[in-house]
């Protein structure tokens, strides 16, 4: 359970969307920064470093998701006739 003032962002995407490699480097990531942040030196100081590892994998995810590397591309270059004369 969350406190209070936070909130959960849920983001679906369908299945092979995102790159397996760049989503395990993320993980793998994410889970270094936690491990770094257990041997802070003060409980307030491993809480916040683990917070920072969390919005370092969120960024790095988001900005992961905003690079289209696969998807429906496939009429991107395509150049569509108007099926109505110009005139219209």
């Amino acid at each position: 359970m969350l406190p209070p003032p936070e909130t959960i962002l849920l983001t679906l995407r369908l299945a092979g969307s995102v790159p397996a490699r760049a989503g395990r480097e993320l993980h793998a990531q994410r889970v270094a920064a936690q491990e770094t942040a257990r041997g802070a030196a003060t409980e307030t100081e491993a809480q916040a470093a683990h917070r920072r590892a969390e919005k370092v994998f969120f960024a790095g995810f988001d900005a992961l998701l905003d690079t289209r590397t696969v998807g429906p591309d496939y009429l991107a270059g395509r150049r569509w006739r108007r099926p109505w004369p110009a005139s219209c």
